[in-house]
């Protein structure tokens, strides 16, 4: 479902391979693409002179509005962030866009230049493929044109290792081309950790469950330094009313030290079908909802078992070592 924060370099030359500065090179010359974090901010021709200017929100990929050729356009998009039509500032549209269901266009009117399409993520019109940072998606053939990066043969690792967000693109979004989430809220979560990433791995195989991941090691008032999410060692899930004994029973059996049914304990940051879960225990080494007793058969590794594919045991002593002494 998901991958660890670790960013893949695509495999076509010249293109984008940093969150700062990125380079595309066409028929039409050099385009250098500037970013804000995650964000496109500016577009510059190979001469360094500003071809585009872009304004968003400080969520992910949300644009409000570009600069192009002295003119301002105005982006409207969908649920999914998906662009569905350009206006100027008179409200007028200039472009409209239709979708298939993965994202390829059916339809679309207007001639202003606009390389955001699907999820707000941006179009190479040359290649017919959508840039997810981490690896390219085809609209046409609906999966991702790379592996999963992250996808080590694991016996927790999917068969399908270009899939795109569970197969269920008209309610998911893979803003990283890493993990499937939903979109929503002000913070999307950031790629969850190696050892985060393998837990819900292992726990998605022994539920059978797809879990949607709603926070991870944001930089968020909820989440103080020091605290295991912001040192990369909790998950926050969305689950289905029903499974959150199951998850709670998986959780423990793959590795986890403290987990937190937050419908059955609501506080103020969230009442709902939530899921906290994590590696370490507790305070004062409480397993929160976790059982405590053996719960489910265990035929997978746990987070924090090397198995014969997973990096070198060194990473699990120094793991150990930053929990005791954090």
């Amino acid at each position: 479902m998901r991958s660890a924060s670790e960013k893949q370099a695509p495999e076509f030359p010249n293109r984008k391979n940093s969150f700062s500065v990125a380079c595309n090179i066409d028929s039409l010359g050099t385009t250098n693409y500037l970013y804000d974090g995650a964000n496109l901010v500016h577009e510059l021709d190979g001469a360094g002179n500003i071809l585009a200017r872009y304004t968003g929100t400080w969520g992910l990929d949300e644009q409000l509005a570009q600069i192009r050729s002295a003119t301002t356009s105005y982006y409207e998009q969908d649920a999914l962030n998906s662009v569905t039509s350009m206006s100027n500032s008179a409200g007028v549209l200039s472009n409209t866009y239709v979708y298939d269901a993965y994202g390829k266009v059916t339809a679309s009117n207007g001639a202003l230049v606009n390389t955001l399409q699907l999820t707000g993520r941006e179009f190479d019109a040359e290649t017919g493929l959508y840039e997810y940072r981490a690896r390219y998606f085809d609209p046409t053939a609906g999966r991702f044109l790379n592996e999963d990066p992250m996808a080590q043969g694991e016996n927790y690792d999917g068969l399908d290792l270009y899939v795109y967000v569970e197969n269920n693109p008209l309610n998911f979004i893979d803003p990283w081309g890493l993990y499937t989430m939903k979109h929503g809220g002000l913070h999307p979560p950031l790629p969850p950790s190696a050892q985060i990433d393998a837990l819900l791995r292992c726990i998605e195989s022994k539920t059978g469950l797809s879990l949607t991941v709603t926070s991870t090691s944001e930089d968020i008032p909820e989440h103080p330094i020091g605290t295991p999410h912001r040192r990369g060692v909790a998950v926050d899930v969305k689950y289905q009313p029903g499974t959150a004994d199951k998850i709670l029973c998986a959780a423990a059996g793959c590795g986890a030290g403290f987990g937190l049914d937050e419908a059955a304990h609501p506080s103020k940051h969230s009442t709902g079908p939530h899921m906290h879960v994590q590696i370490p225990k507790g305070k004062r080494g409480g397993r929160g909802d976790l059982p405590q007793g053996s719960c489910c058969g265990s035929s997978s590794p746990s987070a924090t078992t090397q198995s014969s594919n997973s990096s070198p045991s060194i990473w699990g002593s120094i793991w150990e070592w930053l929990l005791s002494t954090f």
